[in-house]
């Protein structure tokens, strides 16, 4: 009875500390990043901004700023271990937070070198975009 009690302790315990993912079938929030995102609200100093078009699209190392036609890339280094996730575009030129829930993208950034903490636009400016549909 006790080997069994071992036997079942000893092989069992892996089960339970195996870690849990957090995002069951979803794909790493990396690779939900990318892709073509509409702005849909921009907030500064909590004063919205009249509605523009522009569209931010992700690659793996570049996000590609399109506003009114006019494209301007910039260098991206994401990093998805923190919490809030975040990223810096152009050598830390741009320093943001950002956060996806379905096809929702939220994303407070600065130009000063003090990430913003949380998605509020007294500590940055603060867009909130949608996945851009494909045609």
């Amino acid at each position: 009875m006790i080997r069994l009690l071992i036997f079942t302790v000893v092989f069992s315990a892996p089960l339970f500390a195996a870690p849990v993912p957090k995002n069951r079938g979803e794909r790493p929030l990396e690779e939900q990043l990318l892709g073509a995102w509409v702005v849909k609200s921009r907030e500064d100093n909590g004063m919205r901004n009249p509605p523009e078009t522009t569209t931010w699209t992700f690659k793996k190392t570049e996000m590609i700023s399109d506003r009114s036609g006019s494209d301007t890339p910039f260098p991206l280094e994401v990093r998805v271990n923190s919490t809030p996730a975040e990223f810096d575009l152009g050598s830390k030129l741009f320093v943001a937070i950002f956060e996806i829930s379905g096809d929702t993208l939220r994303v407070c950034y600065t130009t000063s070198r003090n990430r913003p903490k949380a998605f509020d636009s007294t500590q940055g400016t603060l867009v909130v975009l949608k996945r851009q549909e494909k045609p």
